[in-house]
């Protein structure tokens, strides 16, 4: 059976489909492994924001209505910071765990600027 002409790259590219589905992939391609630790930082950040809504119940000190409009009182220092996000972000405060000494010292004075925790997790975030 003679395929017309102008059918010929539709007909290549269902072949091509039936074949092997992926592409094949180099190890170590810097795009690939940027997407992939993107990912993983964004999936931490869910994982967070789960434990956080679970802690949040009766936080005094604490406004909103959710772990992602929640906003931490101004004028903590830094240890105060620190403790407030152990006590009722514990989610969040897992994931600053992680973070180094310079890299905490950034977050906070993040916080210092904007109080709103879902800005503190995307500032600890770009950190990871």
């Amino acid at each position: 059976m003679r395929i017309p002409w102008m059918l010929r790259p539709a007909a290549a590219c269902f072949c091509l489909s039936l074949g092997n589905p992926t592409l094949p992939v180099q190890a170590g391609d810097p795009y690939l492994d940027m997407l992939e630790e993107e990912a993983q930082v964004l999936e931490l950040m869910k994982s967070a924001e789960r434990l956080d809504a679970s802690a949040q119940a009766n936080v005094p000190g604490i406004t909103g209505q959710n772990a992602t409009r929640a906003v931490l009182d101004a004028g903590m220092s830094h240890e105060q910071f620190g403790a407030a996000l152990k006590t009722y972000f514990v989610g969040t405060y897992m994931l600053y765990g992680k973070l180094s000494e310079e890299q905490r010292d950034a977050v906070y004075t993040h916080y210092q600027r904007d109080g709103q925790i879902m800005e503190i997790r995307r500032a600890i975030a770009e950190h990871l």
